[in-house]
């Protein structure tokens, strides 16, 4: 019986959870409110808040533990920019408690989900918009799409336009707008298509990236540097540009002027997948700033640069504590062997 009674002790303690679990409630400007949430927790565990009211929220403790209560005061702004639900979750630990506030959305208003899947150089994107009417009246839409290749850094090229087509949408309705994009003429890359909605004096916009593939890897990364006079690890990130599973990838290395030659384990890499290739190669003779030709080999292609690798002349920490640990070994024997002959 004791131990039935134990068993249940500790089953019931280790229960964890908040009560209530939600609140929700509709938006009114300058609402000013107090929601209390009860945690049941195995330890301490400190409170954060997070979501999208989370700039209006103020908490009575900054910690719960135990069986705790945690009193969350809310005052909303005049106006939220965000229609429909708004949340803010406060969070102990893994239990979170929900605060909802529904905005309502205004006589004209339409929702925008857009799809631009991911393809190999040549076959067709299918760009997907659904557009939704969550709005009181029945709209008239009126799509287009936009296309830009994504350039080095922030930078972004036009590539073409096109009108889609316009629809009446009633209320609670939803319609797709669906282009088959032709990707025979571009080049591969990543691009950014957007979808421009009007109706009436509203225009809204979505975007979504795409890439188009092609076969092959490339060195994202490397390792710089390397020591002298011993064995290093070297590593090698390589991105699949291709949208499937490309077999069979590693890299052979040759240190320039050298006989020394390392290779990598053989990897499968599947699509638009970012993996390390490590090998590791000989430094004992090298004393120096080397380079190092790359051959990343994939199923029956290959890629090949030349980088440089620098020869570390400083402190080998590594070394250095091997060295103290070996020291500190021998000098306890030696203590030990003289207290001893003392003896």
């Amino acid at each position: 019986m004791c131990l039935v009674l134990v068993f249940l002790c500790n089953f019931v303690l280790g229960v964890e959870g908040v009560s209530p679990g939600s609140f929700e409630i509709d938006f009114k400007p300058g609402l000013e409110s107090e929601f209390v949430f009860n945690f049941v927790l195995s330890g301490e565990e400190k409170l954060n808040v997070e979501g999208d009211l989370r700039d209006f929220v103020s908490l009575s403790k900054g910690e719960v533990s135990g069986n705790d209560e945690v009193v969350v005061s809310l005052r909303l702004p005049d106006k939220l920019e965000k229609f429909g639900a708004n949340e803010v979750w406060i969070i102990a630990g893994g239990i979170r408690g929900l605060i909802r506030v529904n905005v309502p959305y205004p006589d004209r208003f339409v929702g925008l989900d857009f799809n631009a899947p991911n393809v190999n150089l040549g076959e067709n994107v299918l760009l997907d918009l659904r557009v939704s009417n969550l709005g009181r009246e029945s709209v008239f839409v009126n799509v287009s799409f936009e296309v830009y290749r994504l350039v080095e850094g922030s930078e972004r090229e036009f590539v073409e336009d096109f009108y889609v087509g316009g629809k009446w949408i009633s209320v609670s309705g939803e319609d797709n707008f669906v282009y088959v994009l032709n990707s025979s003429d571009y080049l591969a890359g990543d691009y950014l298509a957007i979808a421009k909605v009007s109706y009436g004096s509203e225009i809204v916009e979505t975007e979504n990236v795409f890439r188009l593939g092609e076969f092959g890897v490339r060195v994202l990364n490397y390792s710089k540097n390397f020591y002298s006079g011993k064995v290093n690890r070297f590593d090698v990130e390589v991105e699949n540009l291709w949208n499937d599973k490309i077999d069979r990838v590693y890299f052979e290395a040759r240190v320039v002027g050298s006989d020394v030659i390392f290779d990598s384990d053989i990897v499968d890499i599947d699509a638009w997948e970012r993996v390390v290739l490590v090998g590791f190669f000989d430094a004992e003779d090298i004393g120096e700033d080397v380079d190092v030709e790359i051959l990343l080999h994939y199923s029956d292609g290959v890629f090949s640069r030349v980088v440089r690798l620098d020869c570390l002349r400083g402190f080998d920490w590594v070394s250095f504590f091997e060295i103290l640990v070996v020291l500190f070994f021998v000098g306890f024997l030696v203590w030990r062997i003289r207290k001893n002959f003392n003896k």
